[in-house]
């Protein structure tokens, strides 16, 4: 079933069932929505730029939609939207911030229940880059994106940033260890959309038409460092670390990482975005 409020007909929608070992990584919408989601708002807002100003009438699908970064700039252009996600607890923290004006849908990138044929616009913000083999995401968002509609998914590049690398040295001195799935992911499947010849090769791959891939820095001045601080510390591999400390050790790695960071200049992440277009119909 879909949650929530929405104008136009979606069609049936089956929900697809996900163990608890699926959802361990990703159960703590509200750490996200207070952090990471901050820097990935900037994010969508960049990844979008290349659709029209407003989307009236439009059917949009965001997959793997998190808390809402582009679902809420998809709505800020009048798309009537509907939020896909593995996690209920991601998809609560955006129903709030939407106040239920958006249908959700708990389901994989991969088996998303939806009919074919049915979104004029179709988002997937950083979800392909956790898959062992992208292109069947891709081909699973071909599928339910109209022929000739428009699909937006994004990685990140191969560049780094230093603001990572001092909050990782924080953690380090208060004995976080990185989990091995997070590890395994880093090693084994981010590298397979990590260019840009990679990621336009799954979205050949999946059956998407006149691929492009652009390969965008995202200015994030401006933002506080506390910002900063809250994206790092509330991402999903660190953030039930952080829960585990006690409230005076958490002030502390708090205090730390602040320092360690506001030196720092502004973030400027490597975004590559993929654009392409529904399959043409049979």
């Amino acid at each position: 079933m879909v949650d929530g409020k929405g104008g136009g007909d979606r069609g049936d929608v089956a929900v697809t069932a996900l163990s608890g070992e699926d959802l361990a990584a990703y159960v703590d919408g509200a750490a996200w929505a207070s952090g990471p989601q901050l820097v990935y708002d900037r994010l969508a807002a960049a990844a979008l730029a290349s659709l029209p100003e407003r989307l009236d009438g439009a059917k949009a699908l965001d997959v793997g939609a998190g808390t809402g970064a582009a679902t809420l700039e998809l709505l800020r252009r009048g798309g009537d939207v509907v939020a896909v996600d593995r996690s209920p607890s991601m998809l609560a923290e955006l129903t709030r911030q939407t106040n239920g004006r958006v249908p959700t849908l708990v389901a994989d990138i991969r088996r998303l229940g939806l009919p074919d044929d049915t979104y004029d616009v179709t988002v997937a913000a950083f979800v392909l880059n956790h898959l062992d083999r992208p292109a069947d995401g891709v081909r699973e968002l071909a599928r339910v994106t109209r022929a000739g509609g428009r699909v937006i998914a994004t990685t990140f590049g191969t560049a780094d940033h230093p603001v990572k690398a001092a909050v990782d040295d924080v953690l380090r001195r208060f004995g976080y260890v990185h989990p091995a799935w997070y590890t395994n992911i880093k090693r084994d499947v981010v590298p397979l959309t990590a260019t840009s010849d990679a990621f336009a090769r799954a979205g050949v791959e999946g059956g998407l038409t006149d691929v492009s891939v652009d390969d965008i820095t995202v200015d994030l001045a401006g933002l506080p460092v506390e910002a900063m601080v809250g994206y790092r510390l509330g991402m999903a591999h660190i953030a039930p670390f952080v829960a585990s400390l006690d409230d005076a050790d958490r002030r502390t790695l708090h205090e730390a990482v602040v320092a360690a960071v506001a030196p720092l200049p502004p973030m400027q992440p490597q975004m590559l975005v993929l654009n392409g277009r529904g399959r043409a119909s049979a």
